[in-house]
């Protein structure tokens, strides 16, 4: 409840600055305001693509923490068994390999 009402209040607030801003500069110079406005699309389609690169980062890394956590949980609760086979080193290279593969992914999207 109070996450929504504080994203909701914050959207007011952007907004009417945004149409404050809007009103302040037609009437200062409407003909520069006219042409700036041209950007505004351009502006709109690199947000939704550095959104849809963080939500798709976001995706990848929980995915892979998810399966780390699992295999550290699975290790940790079958401690006896992993130390008498001796499974030590396979478990922490298994790990590992999931961190490494979500460090990746991430440089990757990055760049994106």
């Amino acid at each position: 409840q109070q996450g929504i009402g504080e994203k909701i209040s914050t959207f007011i607030y952007s907004l009417s600055v945004f149409l404050t801003g809007f009103i302040i500069a037609f009437v200062k110079g409407w003909k520069l305001t006219l042409v700036l406005c041209s950007t505004i699309p351009l502006f709109g389609i690199s947000v939704a693509i550095l959104i849809y690169a963080i939500q798709k980062t976001a995706d990848h890394t929980q995915k892979a923490y998810n399966i780390a956590g699992s295999i550290a949980e699975e290790s940790l609760n079958s401690v006896r068994t992993v130390v008498s086979l001796g499974t030590e080193e396979k478990e922490v290279k298994k790990y590992d390999s999931v961190l490494d593969e979500v460090r990746r992914k991430v440089l990757k999207l990055g760049f994106f």
